[in-house]
């Protein structure tokens, strides 16, 4: 992973936290001073907590486990979504469906159900069995799946961990991964308490620059953690051929 500098989180305003008189004081650990009436983050502590939450996703990627993203307010939806592409991340990102934690066999069932419509459609537009009717509103309805399901639907159990913008206004996806035991990583702001997560990452969480920042970085660990399994498999292959050349 790339070095964080200190210059290039003030460059992206992760310093910037909320009007003051917003502030939780849970929050008073990571705040450097005030300016203008706007509270001032810590950038030694958010580079540190920004390197903790990194190594600890390439760590567990590495392991083959399973990482979920949810970035659903709206300044955060565009950078999510080209993130998840660039680097095949799984996240949520026009909102979070409730009990995808707590339920989450009947959730996932929404999976299957998508499986089904495309089944369905291929079949329908290749054989021509069904009327364009029907065919139109499965298509519908798979849009809408996709929507919120489609970067999800290869999730077989639940996520080890989860990855939390605005950890105040995701608070119901907090509160469902407490209750299943499910690790959290949030990018906290000066009006949230930094305790509701496992590794919390003090930083402006309404910047655009910010929240890439962020994003881009972590999304780059759980990629390394992914290549490390490949190289590791790599090895594996050549020692078992090597033994295998040698028994021979």
């Amino acid at each position: 992973m790339k070095d964080i500098s200190l210059r290039e989180l003030l460059e992206a305003g992760c310093h910037f936290g909320h009007h003051a008189e917003r502030w939780n004081p849970k929050a008073y650990s990571f705040i450097y001073g005030e300016k203008n009436g706007i509270h001032i983050i810590n950038l030694e502590l958010t580079k540190k907590g920004l390197e903790e939450a990194g190594a600890y996703l390439k760590k567990i990627a590495s392991e083959g486990k399973t990482i979920l993203f949810v970035a659903t307010k709206k300044q955060a939806r565009p950078i999510m979504r080209e993130i998840t592409q660039k680097y095949g991340l799984m996240s949520f990102i026009e909102r979070w469906p409730g009990g995808f934690l707590t339920n989450f066999d009947q959730v996932a069932k929404n999976f299957k159900t998508m499986d089904a419509l495309e089944k369905f459609i291929s079949e329908a537009t290749e054989k021509k069995l069904n009327t364009k009717k029907e065919v139109l509103m499965a298509n519908k309805k798979l849009k809408k799946l996709m929507i919120i399901y489609g970067s999800v639907r290869g999730l077989k159990s639940l996520p080890d961990c989860l990855v939390v913008v605005d950890i105040k206004k995701e608070q119901k996806t907090i509160e469902e991964a407490k209750r299943r035991g499910v690790k959290t990583i949030g990018l906290v702001d000066t009006n949230a308490d930094p305790r509701e997560v496992d590794i919390s990452v003090p930083t402006n969480d309404d910047a655009v620059g910010a929240i890439r920042y962020m994003l881009e970085y972590l999304g780059e660990a759980v990629v390394e953690g992914r290549n490390m399994i490949v190289k590791n498999d790599d090895k594996s292959e050549i020692r078992s051929t090597k033994s295998e050349i040698n028994s021979n």
